[in-house]
């Protein structure tokens, strides 16, 4: 009687530890599958990004143009108007 109580008390720690280790494991997975889920939004942050430098060069690109085309005629017609701290 007292062989088996201690065959069992020797299988108990074992079990627990392989349920530990598959718990570890899920917990591992569902860190992974987080990781990716983030590294998918950090990608997709990522491509928004890119395209809002996209657009704001366009932009830039835009005004720049638009500025030098018509400003240049305008700017030069403007007399220069120097205030009281510049003398």
């Amino acid at each position: 009687m007292l062989n088996t109580t201690t065959k069992q008390a020797c299988r108990m720690p074992t079990s627990l530890s392989l349920n530990a280790i598959s718990l570890g494991l899920k917990a591992t997975s569902l860190s992974l599958k987080s990781t990716s889920l983030g590294l998918k939004s950090t990608s997709l942050g990522l491509k928004v990004t890119f395209l809002g430098l996209k657009t704001t060069s366009l932009g830039f690109l835009r005004s720049t143009s638009s500025g030098l085309s018509g400003g240049t005629t305008k700017f030069a017609n403007k007399p220069t108007i120097k205030s009281g701290h510049e003398q």
